[in-house]
């Protein structure tokens, strides 16, 4: 009876994992950390300070291709009824449509040393999960992004990461968990978005051609097949 009534307890206290569909996404490095913050630029983003692991980015790639054998097929239905280059209509609808689906119960299947310390990645409906719990976000936090969205950023991503990887953590030597803690105070400290970046949202136009390109490529690759220990138990 007092082990039930203590884990009821601790479900009750264990703070709720943040969920966040990326519509916005910033990528630096700070004393040794990948620093990225995502959200929305009319909300408080998310931030992360990760380890500048070439592991990491080598996931993401191999996520962002897993993810897009569905993304095609799901994408219409979840902008069913916008109007074609209705960017904020469509943002609302991809995002109400993915928060709607069952993330909670895709990162419990996650197993214990599924993910890089306290870091891991998914995908499902089409779209990639960056699982991140404390040191490296303030809570329990999904990042969701669109695998054409990690596309775009993958060279920054790439050269966020070099920069890290060349720069220590800073004097005094610092454990993960403290550098994490620096590179969090610092994007919290910084406005948002941040201004002066130099990046201009495509066009309509613009957009739609390069969504064109994407899918042909994807239609002319050979298909990717997940290895079998990415697959998460059922």
């Amino acid at each position: 009876m007092g082990k039930a009534v203590r884990a009821k307890q601790q479900r009750r206290t264990a703070p709720r994992r943040k969920l966040v569909v990326v519509d916005a996404c910033e990528i630096g490095a700070y004393r040794g950390m990948v620093v990225l913050r995502a959200g929305s630029e009319t909300a408080p983003p998310l931030g992360l300070g990760l380890p500048p692991s070439p592991e990491l980015a080598g996931a993401l790639r191999s996520a962002s291709l897993d993810a897009e054998e569905q993304y095609w097929e799901v994408l219409p239905a979840a902008l069913r009824g916008v109007t074609p280059g209705d960017k904020a209509a469509a943002m609302t609808a991809v995002q109400s449509w993915l928060l709607g689906k069952d993330w909670a119960g895709v990162v419990r299947r996650i197993p214990p040393d599924g993910g890089l310390a306290s870091l891991a990645i998914v995908t499902s409906w089409g779209h990639v999960g960056l699982v991140a719990d404390p040191p490296y976000a303030r809570r329990p936090a999904l990042a969701i992004f669109d695998p054409m969205q990690l596309r775009r950023l993958a060279p920054s991503f790439q050269s966020a990461l070099a920069a890290a990887s060349a720069a220590p953590p800073g004097p005094p030597a610092r454990s993960w968990p403290d550098a994490a803690a620096a590179a969090l105070a610092f994007l919290e400290a910084q406005p948002w978005p941040a201004q002066g970046t130099g990046y201009r949202e495509p066009t309509h136009d613009e957009a739609t051609i390069a969504m064109r390109g994407w899918h042909k490529d994807f239609l002319t690759r050979e298909p990717y097949i997940r290895p079998p220990e990415r697959n998460l138990p059922e």
